[in-house]
């Protein structure tokens, strides 16, 4: 699974040297992407990682020592489970956005 994302991500940096490849040569770009494909994936990411780490099968890997530990390590899956959440779905949401935004601005105000 963690191929998956790495393929994923390669794939994602090549598209965007692409994109500035002919921007620097000064081409014409295709249309703008309507899904940031960048939030999608780091969202992803983040909320995988969690996962891999909740279910881990080595169960001693991943004790905290202490209270204090304990708090600190639910804060921060909580917490990056929540951004990765944000991130897929602002993501996707950005689709929707553009396609409004491209609406407004071909209609005619008077």
């Amino acid at each position: 699974m963690d191929l998956i994302f790495a393929f994923a991500f390669s794939a994602y940096l090549f598209s965007v040297g692409i994109l500035a490849m002919r921007w620097a040569r000064r081409q014409r770009t295709a249309e703008s992407v309507k899904v940031k494909w960048g939030r999608v994936l780091l969202g992803s990411l983040l909320i995988f990682i969690e996962a891999k780490n909740h279910f881990h099968p080595a169960t001693n890997l991943l004790q905290p020592s202490n209270e204090t530990q304990a708090a600190a390590m639910n804060a921060t899956a909580i917490v990056l489970g929540l951004l990765g959440s944000w991130l897929v779905v602002s993501g996707v949401i950005a689709r929707f956005k553009g396609q409004s935004r491209d609406e407004e601005s071909s209609k005619i105000v008077r």
